[in-house]
Order: structure tokens, then sequence, then C-alpha cells
């Protein structure tokens, strides 16, 4: 079977950022790999535009491309609530790639992980990226039981 583009949110939601969105979505076994490939994918950023351009490829369906971006942010962090809080927005862009790639199992155990890290980013005071961390828990929770995208003016201000 052969894995599907990711589609393009219609309409586009506000960009954050004014960084130009890659040329293609990424999805493993569809595309070259982006940095395998020599393709330059993201845009080395100011580190003040991190956050919001992963948002905005988030938000675009750059699935695989928020979560490289806010991985190498993460890893750079100190243990703590912000740290948690970017984990939580990684593994929400991984759930919905293994969704779309039909890994329904692999989904559901990031949703859990991601869960779990944005409640406690709740209970910390902590909004990653402007989002309300029990928003988007719930979003999440809603699409893997109904299928769809997160619900853009429930979870983004």
């Amino acid at each position: 079977m052969t894995v599907p583009d990711l589609p393009a949110p219609i309409p586009p939601p506000p960009r954050r950022t004014r960084w130009p969105l890659p040329p293609y979505r990424y999805v493993p076994g569809r595309h070259p790999h982006p940095l395998r490939s020599g393709a330059v994918h993201v845009p080395l950023l100011p580190e003040g535009d991190v956050i919001d351009y992963g948002v905005d490829l988030l938000r675009h369906r750059y699935l695989w491309e928020a979560h490289e971006l806010w991985e190498a942010r993460w890893k750079a962090l100190a243990p703590g609530p912000e740290r948690d809080g970017l984990h939580a927005l990684i593994q929400v862009a991984a759930v919905y790639l293994l969704r779309h790639l039909g890994r329904a199992q692999a989904a559901a155990t990031q949703a859990a992980r991601a869960t779990a890290r944005l409640q406690a980013a709740s209970r910390a005071g902590v909004r990653v990226g402007g989002l309300d961390p029990d928003a988007l828990a719930r979003a999440l929770a809603v699409q893997l039981r109904q299928g769809g995208w997160l619900d853009e003016e429930a979870v983004w201000p």
C-alpha cells in the first residue's frame, strides 16, 4: 500500500511567522528524506522563532518537520515543565504522522504519553507555543476516537 501525501488544511490556518513552509510535507516511504537527500527542508532560525515556526509547521501539517525542529530545541532545554511541554508537542506531531501512516497502536501510545505531559504542563501553568494544554489533550482524545485533525479554534489562540 502506498502512503498518500499529507493533506493541506483547508482553509490554511493563520501563520505566526513569515518563514517559508517547506516544499513538501515529508512522509516516510513516500518522499526523499529531507536530511539524507541534502534538501534544505527547514530554515536555520533565530532561537525566538523556533517554537512559533514549529506551531506553523504543525498547523499546516508538516508533521515530521515540526517534530525535527522542536526536537533540537527540546534537547537543549534543562529538565522542567517547559521541556516537558515541548516534548508533548513533539509527541503530538508524532501522533498525527503515525496515524497517517496507518500505525494506530503506535499513535495511541504516543497520544497517551503526550496527554500525560500535557496534564503536567497544565498543572505547572506552562503554555508552550501559546497552546492550552488541556484543550490539546481533549482534542487528541477526540481525534483518536473520531479521526480528523486538531480543532484549531479549541487549541490555538
